[in-house]
């Protein structure tokens, strides 16, 4: 009994596991509890358990109770587990039960009504008859060992605790003899960690003679009423929704839908704007006359005859500024001004009104007076009043959200069956208007298909947290008027591209199946920004043909690309361009855009990247990577549309005294198992057929020859 209503207990769950694989060990890698089970005096409650298999050996477990009040099913909990061979992994040597005693739990001893007495009154607990299974309890420092008589707590599946989830629970039936019943059980619990108003441990079941029966490597104990103290714990920030699933993606690549996009009149016929010729000059025209207000100091030949770096060094005083200081002088010295802006109301572009006060919010934003108002021209004044959903709800700018969540529906409807988790990660969310219309697609997705096993996990994000209850409101609208009630997660979290996401914003890397940028101007800027400051640039991936693969035209558009296709295997897209900065003494900066499959990368580096980089540190001797003449161990295939770099592992063959070569398997670019053992790369022609066990042929190397 919890708070006076009699919950269903969480190991009630793990035994209904165990009873539908008896004479199994069975690895539940991950349990956790949603909408409990809340038993009612003199009802019947009928608990649903439906298993499905993902793997060979490995399924998935789903709980669902049905309401007495809308007599609709309710998901309570699910699980991950595989069933293990018998004595698979099975704890070696045994515990010593004397010896935990003796060194670990020697603090006190509990008997069995001080131990319920303090249940109950430190947990609110209320343990009665069968329940209370505990005859004596030895407790330590951080650990206790409970002695349980008979099997009440172990074939029952009665608990002492009601959880919040388990992860990585084993149970070995096979440890379990014939005749177990009067003997004692023991369970061994420690203590690891409290976490705002959860408590994590972990706990070994055992027998008399310290044979393990479960293990449980972490469990959670979660209050329901919130844990006061004077010194405050909080919770994560994360929403944690843990699956046995493969670490890469199962969501077919967005490229591959880009027929969907093409074929469909709607997008066909989405026309931007009517932007005029003189737009960007007009723009800088703004700035300046915002600009000479409030500095008049600043002249147009003062910006012309001195760089940027200069201009910032004389009057910028707000670091945090810097990068806009210097957009809008590059803006203002790149396109010149007008002598007047007679003739441009708001006939002239159709968002002039939003040109106008955002030009002026910037240069208060740079120029601050001490007579400023802080309530006029604040950059939060532009959300105010619809003023920026007007321009997101334009129809150029509706249709290019529409296409992408129309991408986004079709990909995951390919999974929509799945038991697997898809997480989306959109950044610059702003006003959300993107985001409304992908939650729009994935919501009519979900209705379309009522029997959904997929859970999707989206995350808005924007640099401004201002925006998340604008957002959140937009969003949860659309959730709850379509009453989708479990498998649509939203979570809202401050984000900047301009700081490390791994480092400082905690991301976890390869967590996102989608990542939606706000705009490819950031993109862009970081680009220019970083030329500017390096000499070599390395990017991977966004060079090949997909829809959204954007970094080709964007070097197009920035700097000179030099070649954008090479004729081998693997590494077809790789393409090579300069950035000449007009800020940097005309400083050339090379940039090497990889493909983004992981093996495709690391060759295509090896090949192009890495003599120009030995190059730059002073060793012109080297024009090309060593090299040896190898024989071959493998009858391999040859590719009659381009040569390849096969990847191979050699070493020194003192009976052939030669060197020899044996490959390391399927040679497909995102196998990155290819790469682990390889340290070269086989030199094939473009040629039909193959080369048989026995040929010469010449072997670039990467690694280390070991004999």
């Amino acid at each position: 009994m919890v708070k006076g209503k009699y919950y269903f207990p969480g190991c009630g769950y793990i035994d209904n596991i165990i009873q539908l694989y008896k004479n199994q060990d069975i690895f539940i890698s991950f349990i956790e509890f949603k909408q409990p089970l809340i038993l009612i005096e003199g009802i019947n409650q009928c608990l649903q358990t439906d298993i499905h298999q993902t793997a060979k050996t490995e399924y998935r477990a789903q709980f669902h109770f049905k309401d007495q009040k809308s007599n609709e099913w309710i998901q309570t909990s699910n699980a991950n587990f595989q069933l293990l061979d018998h004595g698979n992994d099975i704890p070696s040597p045994k515990y010593n039960i004397e010896q935990i005693i003796k060194n670990k739990c020697n603090l006190t001893k509990l008997t069995k009504n001080e131990l319920y007495t303090h249940i109950k009154s430190k947990a609110g607990l209320n343990y009665t008859g069968v329940f209370q299974g505990v005859t004596e309890c030895y407790i330590g420092d951080d650990c206790t060992l409970s002695v349980i008589h008979g099997m009440i707590g172990l074939v029952n599946d009665q608990c002492q605790i009601v959880f919040d989830k388990a992860i990585g629970l084993k149970y070995y039936s096979s440890n379990i003899p014939t005749g177990l019943t009067g003997n004692s059980i023991y369970v061994y619990s420690i203590f690891k960690a409290r976490l705002g108003n959860s408590y994590i441990g972990s706990i070994v079941v055992m027998l008399s003679d310290g044979t393990v029966i479960f293990e449980i490597k972490e469990l959670v104990c979660k209050s329901l009423t919130p844990i006061k103290e004077s010194l405050k714990v909080e919770p994560p920030d994360e929403l944690y929704s843990v699956y046995l699933q493969p670490k890469d993606s199962q969501i077919p690549t967005p490229s591959s839908f880009k027929s969907i996009i093409y074929d469909n009149n709607y997008f066909k016929t989405n026309t931007g704007p009517i932007i005029p010729e003189d737009l960007f000059k007009y723009i800088s025209t703004l700035f300046y006359k915002n600009i000479i207000q409030r500095c008049s100091e600043i002249s147009i030949d003062k910006i012309n005859s001195q760089t940027v770096d200069e201009i910032i060094s004389r009057y910028s005083t707000i670091s945090k500024h810097e990068r806009l200081f210097k957009f809008v002088f590059e803006t203002i010295k790149e396109n010149g001004i007008f002598n007047s802006l007679d003739g441009r109301d708001d006939s002239y572009f159709e968002f002039n009104e939003h040109l106008i006060k955002s030009t002026r919010i910037i240069s208060k934003l740079l120029f601050t007076l001490e007579n400023d108002n802080d309530n006029e021209d604040s950059p939060q004044s532009l959300f105010q009043n619809g003023l920026m959903d007007r321009i997101y709800s334009c129809e150029y700018l509706k249709k290019k959200n529409q296409m992408i969540a129309h991408v986004i529906k079709h990909s995951i409807k390919e999974i929509i069956n799945n038991n697997i988790i898809v997480r989306i990660l959109e950044f610059g969310g702003g006003v959300a208007s993107l985001s409304v219309e992908a939650i729009k697609e994935i919501v009519t997705l979900l209705q379309e298909n009522p029997n959904y096993k997929v859970e999707i996990e989206y995350t808005w994000s924007d640099i401004s947290p201002s925006f998340i209850t604008d957002a959140k409101n937009k969003i949860n609208k659309i959730i709850n008027d379509a009453n989708i009630k479990n498998g649509l997660n939203d979570i809202y979290r401050p984000l900047t591209i301009d700081e490390s996401l791994i480092e400082i914003q905690s991301i976890k890397p390869s967590y996102y199946d989608f990542i939606i940028p706000d705009k490819l101007e950031n993109l862009e800027k970081t680009l220019i920004e970083t030329a500017n400051k390096s000499d070599i640039i390395i990017t991977s991936g966004g060079v090949s043909m997909g829809h959204l693969d954007l970094v080709k035209s964007l070097l197009e558009k920035i700097g000179k690309v030099h070649f954008g296709r090479v004729n081998m295997k693997p590494g077809k897209p790789s393409t090579f361009s300069t950035i000449t900065s007009n800020n940097n003494n005309n400083k050339t900066t090379l940039v090497f855009s990889l493909p983004g499959n992981p093996v495709s990368t690391v060759v295509t580096f090896y090949l192009f990247v890495v003599l120009r980089m030995l190059s730059g540190f002073g060793i012109k001797q080297q024009t090309n990577l060593p090299s040896v003449q190898v024989k071959l161990l493998d009858r391999i295939a040859l590719d009659h549309e381009r040569p390849e770099y096969h990847r191979c592992s050699i070493e020194w063959d003192f009976n052939e005294n030669c060197f020899v070569s044996k490959s390391t398997g399927s040679q497909a670019s995102c196998r990155l198992l290819s790469l682990k053992q390889a340290n070269a790369l086989l030199v094939l022609p473009q040629k039909h057929g193959h080369l048989e066990r026995g040929s010469l042929v010449k072997a670039i190397l990467i690694g280390p020859v070991t004999k």
